[in-house]
């Protein structure tokens, strides 16, 4: 039972008499020194700091999911912008902060007294408690500044010559200056943009602007833009076209002299200006060599040019790496205004030998190899799983956020490792679907709630080491799974349809180190129905035996038994990840993973 601060400073002026002991009155003068909103950092301790564990947690995952996509990025030689590294930077300090803070939180709760009410140093757990309410503040404030435009991690550091400066400009002239156009809409396509993507960008510009447009089909949403177009003059100017697109499958009308209407694209290929049926190009030249080595001094800075004897040659080597390339000269020059060391310039050097900068007509053809290896079409609106030919020589593929159902085709990537399947609408795979993908690593079927049950061909995949099947609908994991010998993660998160586990498969997979369970509920009650109704005791005697956990989240505990046999094992207590007692009616007290639970 909570006792209301308030009652407690009566209590204590009401049993202590005038002439009590030093420690008395020093006691009752330091909690009156509180005030009651002061107070409550200390009373809510025990609540704030599970809230800073799953705010700490969220944040990570962020931080994670940002450093994969620019890691991704740069592997396509693009450069994490500045304020991407910003927002990093301060994640990684934030995340520090609340380590420390997670870390001493131990200490502070045994200084809690009367109920978690009192503190036997008030002054130091309430400034621990306003740092741990504060800490939650910071970290939400910086999830919403992880908002990034898509696109917006990483910028070209490479190929750039003042085609999207130039189209800017363009689109700048048509807003400053009066002109006979109706309308005049920039969209920037980019490599791996979708036809639904260009149709919200084209749609902010005209007024389509609310989620239930957004969710439309792609058919229709290509009616709406087409209405409105089509009785007016526009100029739609496209930046970073990579392949071509259908205009009529956006809803673009096509420019001709009887509506008067023009379309503007940049684009690095020569192919796909004949593709478009271009009528006049423009080559963007690179930069002449004495102004190359210019706009790179000016970036870099006289102070580091001059900073020692050896760095205006190095400076020199790394410009002329850059190929008169504008955005490669700004973008690397402005990298090294900070570097003062001839050794941080030569690895500069031998770092941008790896990618030695292509010419333009070369350009294109090395990205089209790059294309090859990461397949992206991430909420593309693909209905149909892509072409068996988009999958040779793929190395990592996505088509999560999709619309697609059933996977048809059995494809054949021999190079592919990770194959990210989640947030579709998947009924059925094929059980010959993976029969071609001897060394596929990571497979995510997340988020597919109509996926009832996994084909046959998933136990051939013996190089997989991370198995993802939150969210799913799936019934029952069979036996011939044990074959995945080298499985270090198992997500079962959230699959309430799980009716049953083969016996003794968990226990099979040696290597597992991260095993999840969350979100579903074991007890004693006759209408649980899943596979934790029955085999739970099993499930955790299984898990006892694997050596190399070290991750591990379980469903809600509604019984003294099955919590029992949970604490009952050492190393449950050291590597579990969450754990949630549910339904508990007794007014008991728990030592659980060193916290006290009440």
């Amino acid at each position: 039972m909570r006792i209301p601060m308030e009652s407690i400073i009566r209590i204590l002026f009401f049993v202590i008499p005038v002439d009590a002991k030093c420690f008395h009155l020093k006691f009752i003068r330091t909690i009156c020194f509180f005030t009651l909103s002061e107070a409550n950092y200390v009373q809510k301790l025990k609540e704030t700091l599970p809230t800073l564990s799953s705010a700490l947690e969220e944040l990570r995952v962020r931080r994670s999911d940002m450093q994969r996509e620019i890691d991704l990025a740069e592997q396509r030689l693009l450069v994490r912008r500045e304020q991407v590294q910003l927002w990093l930077s301060k994640a990684e300090n934030m995340i520090t902060e609340a380590e420390n803070l997670i870390a001493d939180a131990p200490r502070e709760i045994d200084n809690l007294c009367l109920g978690g009410c009192v503190s036997k140093n008030c002054m130091s757990s309430y400034k621990f408690g306003k740092k741990v309410v504060k800490m939650i503040q910071d970290i939400k404030d910086h999830m919403c500044k992880a908002a990034f435009e898509k696109g917006s991690l990483a910028s070209m550091a490479h190929g750039g010559v003042g085609k999207t400066t130039l189209l800017t400009q363009i689109n700048n002239k048509f807003s400053t200056t009066r002109n006979d156009f109706d309308v005049v809409i920039w969209a920037l396509v980019s490599k791996d943009c979708s036809v639904g993507g260009i149709q919200d960008e084209i749609g902010r510009k005209i007024g389509f602007t609310n989620d239930s447009w957004k969710n439309k089909r792609v058919d229709h949403k290509a009616l709406d833009i087409y209405g409105v177009l089509r009785s007016k003059k526009s100029v739609v100017l496209l930046d970073d076209l990579w392949e071509r697109v259908d205009l009529k499958e956006i809803g673009i009308p096509k420019p001709s002299k009887e509506n008067g209407s023009k379309l503007v694209f940049t684009t690095p290929s020569l192919e796909v200006c004949g593709e478009m049926e271009a009528v006049k190009r423009i080559k963007v030249e690179c930069l002449e060599s004495e102004k190359a080595w210019k706009l790179f001094q000016d970036k870099v800075g006289h102070e580091t040019l001059n900073s020692h004897p050896h760095i205006p040659k190095l400076a020199k080597q790394l410009a002329e790496k850059c190929v008169g390339l504008p955005l490669a000269l700004i973008t690397i020059g402005r990298a090294m205004a900070s570097k003062t060391t001839p050794e941080e310039w030569k690895y500069a050097i031998r770092k941008l030998e790896r990618f030695a900068m292509p010419k333009m007509e070369k350009e294109h053809a090395s990205m089209k190899q790059k294309r090859t290896t990461f397949f992206v079409k991430t909420g593309a609106q693909l209905f149909e799983e892509p072409d068996v030919k988009a999958w040779e020589g793929t190395k990592r593929m996505s088509v999560m956020k999709n619309q697609i159902e059933v996977l048809r085709e059995t494809p054949k990537c021999p190079n592919l490792h990770t194959l990210f399947l989640s947030d579709n609408k998947l009924q059925g795979i094929r059980h010959s679907f993976f029969q071609f993908m001897p060394h596929i690593t990571v497979l995510n079927l997340s988020k597919n709630s109509g996926l009832g049950a996994l084909p046959e061909g998933v136990s051939q995949l013996i190089s997989l080491e991370c198995l993802d099947l939150s969210w799913t609908g799936i019934a029952e994991l069979p036996l011939e799974l044990k074959s995945l010998t080298k499985l270090k993660m198992l997500d079962l998160s959230y699959m309430n349809n799980l009716r049953k586990i083969a016996r003794h498969l968990i226990s099979s997979f040696s290597m597992l180190q991260i095993f999840k369970m969350r979100g579903l509920i074991c007890g004693d009650h006759p209408d649980e129905d899943n596979v934790l109704s029955e085999d739970y005791g099993n499930l955790i005697q299984e898990l006892k035996s694997l050596q190399h956990l070290n991750i591990l989240s379980i469903p809600a505990i509604k019984s003294m038994f099955a919590l029992e046999n949970f604490l009952s094992f050492h190393l449950f207590r050291c590597c579990t990840q969450s754990l949630q007692l549910s339904d508990f009616r007794m007014c008991l007290l728990f030592y659980v993973l060193n916290i006290w639970i009440a």
